[in-house]
């Protein structure tokens, strides 16, 4: 998170709330989430797709050659 471009903690409100300390008047707030598990779930994804096609190429390849 950021206030005014600095940069401040976040800290935990309650068991699944953030919370921000912002003095009065007005500012510019950031924040910003990254999601590692999604971005894992999408290489797990692309890596078994890879594998799937592979073993598939070759299960295909088999059955071509005993015909």
């Amino acid at each position: 998170a950021k206030i005014d471009g600095k940069q401040t903690d976040i800290k935990l409100a309650k068991t699944a709330f953030m919370e921000l300390v912002i003095p009065k008047g007005n500012h510019h707030i950031e924040l910003r989430y990254t999601n590692t598990y999604f971005l894992l779930g999408i290489v797990v994804t692309v890596v078994a797709f890879a594998v799937f096609l592979v073993f598939t190429v070759k299960l295909k390849r088999r059955i071509n050659k005993k015909l």
